[in-house]
């Protein structure tokens, strides 16, 4: 299949929107700190000047500043150019490339909040306030578009396995369990999240990410590392939590493994359904 023939969820659709509109701003950085980039702090330190206390930021006498790194930034600037330009053209294929781009922007936001600490300038303020949304808007769209047309991550999809298999354990009420019939289950699950908007499929995997954590307090792992009893001990005390979120969280995993188990054909015959037996008039 083809770049042009794949059908791209809605949640891709946005990224890849936000991956072009980056991929040109990269570009412009990458040009601008080429050509002014030795003027940006004298520019910041000139409207610093009147709009605020602020210390200004030091800058060389008689040359222009950090001609040195600023081909590193060039260089950096190039590379994440190119990174969005691939994850549009195929958010599926160049995913992996995704989290390079977001360790720079993260790199960048810790390093100018931490030297405004130490220093105040205002050209780290600056800095912050362009990285700092540009990471947090590619994370948040990256995570949302990450299951593509499985709805689910391969992570997420070990998770909703592990819960399954605890609710419904081969050889527990009923002979048939969820890991015999686990692909098709999840994937009738992957078929019910298709039908959710991008904000709320992103809650409900994020939840399900939530509810693999619920285990770290009492076992010193996530979910997915227990044993099919310790995760039904966990399953079991969260439901009679308190708290409204955890059993929240229980409600909407039951939702995605109940219902797909009991419509596989396997799981009606095992608690004696016959879909095709009709009531005498």
């Amino acid at each position: 299949m083809t770049i042009e023939s794949k059908v791209w969820t809605a949640a891709e659709r946005v990224f890849r929107v936000w991956m072009l509109i980056s991929a040109g701003m990269y570009a412009a950085g990458c040009v601008g700190f080429l050509l002014i980039g030795p003027y940006i702090p004298a520019a910041i330190n000139a409207v610093s000047r009147f709009i605020s206390p602020l210390p200004l930021y030091p800058l060389p006498a008689n040359v222009p500043e950090g001609a040195f790194w600023r081909i590193l930034s060039v260089s950096m600037m190039a590379m994440i150019t190119w990174i969005a330009v691939q994850t549009y053209r195929d958010p599926r294929r160049h995913a992996n490339l995704v989290p390079i781009l977001l360790v720079s922007k993260a790199c960048s936001t810790v390093c100018y909040t931490v030297f405004f600490i130490m220093y105040g300038h205002l050209a780290y303020i600056v800095g912050f306030m362009t990285d700092g949304p540009i990471f947090l808007v590619t994370a948040g769209l990256w995570y949302a578009a990450a299951g593509g047309d499985r709805y689910l991550t391969s992570g997420e999809q070990r998770i909703l396995a592990a819960i399954g298999e605890a609710f419904i354990p081969r050889g527990g009420r009923f002979p048939l369990g969820y890991a015999d019939t686990r692909v098709a289950c999840v994937s009738d699950a992957s078929r019910m999240l298709a039908a959710l908007d991008m904000p709320t499929l992103t809650g409900v995997r994020f939840l399900l990410h939530m509810l693999n954590w619920t285990s770290v307090p009492s076992f010193g792992r996530r979910l997915t590392t227990l044993t099919q009893d310790e995760r039904i001990h966990v399953l079991t005390r969260l439901e009679v939590k308190r708290s409204a979120l955890l059993r929240m969280l229980v409600v909407t995993a039951k939702l995605l493994t109940l219902v797909p188990f009991f419509e596989q054909p396997e799981a009606a015959q095992a608690v004696g359904y016959d879909p095709e037996a009709r009531i005498s008039p």
